[in-house]
């Protein structure tokens, strides 16, 4: 028996309140049938997620009644503008109408905040989503200190859409013509050799083109920047946005001396001019039209980027390399995931604790989690998903050199989630009450040359350490084991991966 697949597009604020009551969007049909449980068999699944990209719907749509036709199984989909997903989510738990299955994604959504919030249960016993993982995907899936689908030894979080240490990626992107044309041979591979290339092409220009580009949008992608160079320089320990907590000595580290050492690398780069004028003001699609028309040769990214600037300029001559790292040698690698959240695979999906329709929600997840479905979004989207290795002759030649980029440079950091779920609610608190100027905000004035860093780094640890303390406490107080020892893994090497609690 057939049942429908029906999409919600929720395009507003208002919208989201709506779907607390009465439906917000017309709803369209991907498989025939009405849409009355009683006449067509087994109660809906409601999924909800984000229009991440424009394939996201078309893809979703597509597939999920492609699951339907195969099932049975109704699935209710409600999309969301990306940038309402966090509200939206927070305003459908707040309610009843919470969904049976929601993407993993944005605060307060993303795993170990739901599992915090009790909005997510564990996925261990469901059969579907074992046999998928166990098929699959390899073993660290199912290893609690490592999968990164874990919290504690429970299994919440299914892959899917996502490959993590592409999107984890932050190479050298360069333009390899004009690297050519102003003799600089072979991309950087140390700090000195970075100002030297970008002054290099910069004076050989006549100013034409820019050695090296920044985005001093904050907190994001400038934050970015300075963490993927402070990764090759000492431990990986924080979001860009967050909170820097160095897990080697269980401690607030925004003057560690590897970003103290990073962001005098940018400042100099500025001083220097070989980034284009404005650059504090430069948001990405303005970075991508630049790069595109051959005004900058050099950049950190995200991965993503690159197909960005591939839209604009399908034939342009792109090279990645791994980033230059200090002169004195690389002292760390980029964590696979988030510090908050380490593990080799990124949590997609979730179904929410106390859903009538757990049962086929799993059937839901281990489909998605298959590889037919995560092949035909590639093919739709081009951004690699979580089994991309499955199908790697169809990888375009820059994602196949950025996986490859991906498994050189990165690194599986300490978990304090695997020690203590307590870890949780300290993190979260740490993130909430973080103190101002935040370090994104630290990073951009002293990049643009009107704060000295490390004294402004050292006051925003000071401040840090209060609210660590503060935050702990609030944990001992309800009868939790934690203390900064949960946080402090002294025998962590940041050059190589770590697997032990």
């Amino acid at each position: 028996m057939l049942t429908s697949v029906s999409s919600e597009t929720v395009l507003s604020r208002r919208g989201a309140l709506g779907l607390l009551g009465a439906a917000a969007a017309v709803p369209v049909l991907a498989a025939c049938g009405g849409r009355n449980p009683a006449e067509r068999g087994s109660a809906a699944v409601t999924l909800a997620t984000t229009i991440a990209t424009q394939q996201d719907q078309k893809f979703l749509t597509e597939w999920l009644g492609r699951f339907t036709e195969q099932t049975g199984i109704q699935v209710r989909t409600r999309f969301y503008p990306d940038q309402q997903y966090a509200n939206s989510i927070q305003l459908l738990f707040q309610g009843d109408d919470r969904p049976d299955v929601f993407r993993l994604v944005k605060q307060p959504a993303e795993m170990p905040a739901a599992v915090l919030k009790g909005w997510i249960q564990p996925l261990d016993g469901f059969p579907e989503i074992i046999t998928t993982l166990e098929r699959d995907y390899p073993a660290q899936a199912r290893d609690a200190t490592t999968s990164g689908l874990h919290v504690g030894e429970e299994l919440y979080g299914m892959p899917s859409l996502t490959h993590r240490p592409w999107g984890a990626c932050r190479p050298l992107m360069y333009n390899a013509a004009l690297m050519d044309k102003y003799g600089v041979g072979t991309p950087p591979a140390t700090w000195s050799e970075l100002r030297e290339a970008a002054e290099k092409i910069t004076r050989d220009s006549k100013g034409e083109v820019f050695g090296f580009g920044l985005v001093g949008q904050i907190p994001e992608p400038l934050g970015v920047t300075v963490y993927a160079l402070q990764n090759t320089a000492g431990p990986q320990m924080t979001d860009p946005s967050g909170t820097p907590i160095n897990y080697q000595t269980g401690e607030p580290g925004a003057g560690h001396p590897s970003f103290v050492e990073a962001v005098a690398l940018l400042r100099d780069l500025v001083a220097r001019k070989v980034m284009p004028v404005g650059w504090e003001n430069l948001k990405p699609p303005q970075f991508f039209q630049q790069f595109a028309s051959g005004r900058i040769a050099m950049a950190v990214i995200p991965s993503w980027w690159s197909g960005e600037i591939r839209k604009l300029k399908p034939d342009i001559e792109l090279g990645y390399a791994p980033l230059p790292v200090p002169d004195s040698g690389r002292k760390g690698y980029g964590a696979i995931g988030a510090a908050k959240n380490p593990g080799s695979i990124q949590p997609y999906w979730g179904i929410s604790k106390g859903s009538a329709n757990a049962a086929a929600a799993a059937r839901v997840l281990a489909f998605l989690a298959g590889l037919e479905p995560q092949r035909a979004y590639y093919e739709m989207s081009k951004i690699p998903t979580a089994l991309a290795d499955k199908y790697a002759d169809r990888l375009s030649q820059d994602d196949r050199r950025l996986l490859e980029l991906a498994r050189e440079t990165q690194r599986l950091a300490p978990n304090p989630l695997t020690r203590s779920s307590g870890a949780i609610t300290v993190l979260a608190g740490i993130a909430q009450n973080s103190p101002k100027p935040t370090q994104a905000e630290i990073f951009f004035d002293a990049i643009n040359g009107k704060i000295d860093y490390k004294a402004a780094a050292a006051e925003l640890d000071a401040k840090l350490d209060g609210v660590f303390a503060e935050e702990l406490k609030k944990v001992q107080d309800k009868g939790g084991d934690i203390d900064r020892g949960t946080f402090t893994f002294a025998d962590w090497d940041p050059m190589k991966d770590y697997t032990t609690r």
